[in-house]
């Protein structure tokens, strides 16, 4: 926490405060052709999602939320590796949305439509994309209402808004509760017990997956210990994104599997494999911790290090807005994927940017203001 205060202080000294050039941006004829650009990609991908995603809670509640990853050619191939493609750009259109940083009230339709995207999600075993979505959301509508808009929020509506927040985490660590036992055919989450207290006990392993990382850390190589850190950096410049949608990649074995586990040095699935080898195998997992992974690269510095990272990232982005959509993009992505960094990857979030859909959104908006500059 203290690295991230540091890191928030650093960026935000270096970057300069620019909300008052919201208006300007918002108005630029360039910025208003891409948002309405992207909210037909929005809205003509969202219904296609919607089919992607009772496709895969048919085939996980009718053959179990393992098959998927033990046949991924199901998804892959055919009419559905198209279905999968085009859902994959839903997200992307909206982060593009939010980079044209309009008014809340412009892009409460888009939200509503994400957020039961990602709630019928649910029904397949997916559980991160609709938590990532709702900080995403908060997020922005935070930054947008306090620090660009101006607009305080009534001591009335904080309490109203806190009440909601408490039903909705109760609602929310039922159906995660469920979820889990669902997709792994287990009782993994005791169902006499209170649903938050599970998801706090069982889901909540921050500080049990940071415990066990000292003795991993004692258990693998200096080579294995960097991999784990700088995996998703590896995997951006190899442009292993795009090699995998093309049956290229690096690693051949399908998530959940042994192969997987050991040598894709995705943390998260070796901590889950070698805690519990029957939970992984079955389609379960521990999650992982930006403080467990930013250990292996120089154990209590590299933690340290890293939260500074953060800190930084943060301030100077949100401290340069308005300045390129191509950065709000970022940021939007990186605030997507920063707050589940505690039960995430470490690098993660700073390389999620680079996707194959957004690949395709960037040409396609390249393309399309090259045009309207011909005319």
């Amino acid at each position: 926490m203290f690295g991230i205060i540091i890191g928030l202080e650093v960026g935000s000294r270096k970057g300069n405060q620019n909300f008052d050039d919201l208006e300007y941006y918002a108005t630029d004829k360039k910025i208003k052709s891409v948002f309405t650009l992207a909210n037909k990609i929005f809205w003509i991908t969202i219904p296609i999602s919607y089919i992607y995603a009772l496709l895969r809670a048919y085939y996980a509640i009718t053959y179990g939320y393992i098959y998927l990853y033990k046949n991924p050619e199901v998804f892959l191939s055919g009419e559905l590796s198209l279905i999968t493609d085009i859902s994959s750009i839903t997200n992307t259109a909206y982060i593009v949305l939010l980079s044209t940083l309009p008014k809340v009230w412009k892009v409460r339709k888009q939200t509503t439509a994400l957020l039961i995207y990602n709630i019928l999600l649910l029904f397949s075993g997916s559980r991160t994309g609709l938590l990532r979505v709702l900080f995403l959301i908060v997020s922005y509508f935070f930054i947008m209402r306090h620090s660009y808009e101006r607009i305080v929020i009534p001591k009335k509506k904080i309490v109203k808004y806190t009440v909601i927040a408490f039903i909705s985490i109760y609602i929310f660590a039922t159906l995660f509760t469920n979820v889990v036992n669902f997709r792994t055919g287990t009782t993994y989450y005791l169902k006499d017990i209170n649903p938050i207290i599970n998801l706090i006990s069982s889901e909540g392993r921050t500080w049990r997956i940071v415990i066990d990382t000292f003795d991993v850390y004692k258990n693998t190589t200096f080579n294995q210990h960097l991999r784990y850190y700088f995996m998703p950096l590896i995997n951006t410049i190899t442009l292993q994104f795009i090699f995998q949608k093309i049956g290229l990649s690096f690693l051949q074995a399908s998530p959940y599997t042994s192969e997987y586990a050991i040598n894709s040095y995705d943390y998260s699935h070796y901590y889950t494999y070698i805690s519990n080898q029957a939970l992984y195998l079955s389609g379960g997992g521990l999650g992982s911790s930006y403080l467990a992974e930013s250990y292996f690269f120089g154990q209590y510095f590299g933690v340290v290090f890293h939260s500074i990272l953060i800190g930084f990232f943060l301030s100077t982005f949100l401290c340069k807005v308005n300045k390129s959509l191509l950065k709000n993009a970022y940021m939007w992505t990186f605030i997507y994927n920063i707050f589940w960094s505690p039960r995430g990857s470490a690098l993660g979030p700073f390389f999620s940017f680079f996707s194959f859909s957004n690949v395709i959104i960037f040409i396609v908006l390249y393309l399309y203001l090259g045009l309207i500059n011909r005319h």
